[in-house]
């Protein structure tokens, strides 16, 4: 599902720049694959090749005798945002599970594939990381979703 939105701050509050950047870097840490296994970010091997900066965070919701939820928050490219995605996958099982979906949004979204091949099962990444089979919801939100600029 792709909802389109135009932003409306409803409230701001302020961090020093330095604040910002450093929630910035960590959320592009997290994307970046590493030169050797393990030693990237917990979505970096999804991203491995991608030909975009992609800045995001992963999650587990976890719930005592309950599947956990898992989750990847994103925007991209990194220097211009223009998108941001949101995925939860239910029953997951480590929020790094919700990335591929994400990158295949992207993909999408830039015409970075064809558009018959996007929702198609990559293989595994390197690392031995799998990806998720089913129950994923995805939505994506227009541009300037991302700007953090205090929003």
């Amino acid at each position: 599902v792709v909802y389109q939105h135009q932003a409306k701050v409803t409230s701001q509050f302020s961090l020093p720049q330095a604040d910002w950047n450093a929630i910035h870097d960590g959320m592009n840490w997290t994307t970046r694959p590493g030169s050797i296994p393990g030693s990237g970010g917990t979505a970096g091997p999804f991203f491995q090749g991608f030909p975009m900066q992609v800045a995001g965070k992963t999650g587990t919701a976890q719930v005592a005798h309950q599947p956990s939820i898992t989750w990847f928050v994103s925007y991209g490219p990194y220097k211009d945002p223009q998108i941001a995605v949101a995925v939860e996958i239910a029953g997951g099982v480590e929020g790094a599970y919700a990335a591929p979906v994400a990158r295949d949004i992207y993909d999408y979204w830039f015409h970075l594939k064809d558009p018959g091949n996007v929702l198609a099962p990559p293989a595994a990444p390197a690392g031995g990381a799998t990806q998720p089979t089913t129950g994923a919801k995805a939505s994506g939100a227009g541009a300037g979703a991302a700007q953090g600029q205090g929003h």
